[in-house]
């Protein structure tokens, strides 16, 4: 029977602080929206800051990034149930 780490992929990092500095960086942009919201997560007690590859959020010598363009709002809706046949 197959377990469930066997199909992970092997950590390719020598160190355990290259892995670290790693999972700060990535977690921090990928859950930036909600790092910046409340309560953040940390990583062996220090806390993970969030990172806005986008520069929407990030302020450098006062000035922000801009969209180019209008949000773009979409709607979607689910299909009426089909009762089984």
């Amino acid at each position: 029977m197959p377990r469930a780490l066997d199909a992970v992929r092997p950590i390719e990092y020598r160190r355990l602080v290259w892995l670290e500095r790693s999972l700060h960086r990535e977690l921090g942009r990928m859950y930036r929206r909600f790092i910046a919201l409340g309560p953040g997560s940390t990583i062996n007690g220090t806390p993970v800051e969030a990172v806005d590859p986008t520069m929407l959020t990030t302020e450098v010598e006062g000035a922000s990034a801009r969209l180019a363009f209008e949000e773009l709002h979409y709607e979607l809706r689910r299909p009426a149930e089909v009762p089984p046949s």
